[in-house]
């Protein structure tokens, strides 16, 4: 079955599912899955152009907020993946590897 909506929506791409047009539209209905009504494909196509303008806002925020660089330096300098236990496993499995 996913492999079936793979191939009706383009392997899920946004961006091409966005552009959809009513003939595309159609033809899914008409050759697609009876599990899809026509009000359900008009909503994937509408949340697929949704998706992408929530992350047109947020890249241009990003891009143009005077604060960008500020808070990126701020989450790099506190970014500290290695927890306590994180460094315990390494070293007791550095050790097991290096005994043998």
């Amino acid at each position: 079955m996913r492999d079936i909506f793979r191939k009706l929506f383009d392997n899920f791409n946004p961006s091409s599912v966005a552009q959809f047009t009513e003939k595309k539209l159609l033809s899914l209905k008409e050759n697609g899955n009876l599990l899809l009504s026509e009000p359900k494909l008009r909503a994937i196509a509408e949340n697929a152009k949704q998706l992408l303008q929530v992350a047109g806002i947020v890249n241009d925020h990003l891009v143009t907020c005077f604060r960008y660089q500020e808070c990126n330096t701020n989450v790099k300098k506190n970014f500290d993946p290695v927890t306590e236990e994180t460094k315990m496993v390494t070293e007791a499995l550095e050790n097991n590897f290096l005994s043998q």
